[in-house]
C-alpha cells in the first residue's frame, strides 16, 4: 500500500523526471523516424 509521503514523493520530484525522459525519448523517436 502507498502512503501519502510516497505519493507526495512521487508526484513531486520523480514525476518531472519521468516526464523529462519520456520527452526525451519522443523527440529521439520523432528524429529518427522523419517526424
Amino acid at each position: 500500500m502507498v502512503t501519502d509521503d510516497e505519493l507526495m514523493e512521487i508526484n513531486g520530484g520523480g514525476w518531472n523526471d519521468w516526464l523529462n525522459i519520456i520527452s526525451i525519448i519522443g523527440y529521439a523517436y520523432n528524429t529518427a523516424t522523419g517526424n
